[in-house]
């Protein structure tokens, strides 16, 4: 079984703006691209 957790962030609209326009750039929603960029600048679990 999987399980989810909400995380809500404030951003200034310019800021949303420009996830979005990447993450349409990159072919996915505003909340994968958040997810990839973060995965790929966290350092890796044990």
């Amino acid at each position: 079984m999987t399980t989810t957790a909400r995380f809500d962030l404030k951003l200034k609209k310019e800021e949303k703006d420009l996830f979005s326009q990447a993450a349409a750039l990159m072919g996915t929603t505003t909340a994968g691209f958040v997810r990839a960029a973060a995965k790929e600048k966290a350092p890796d679990s044990p």
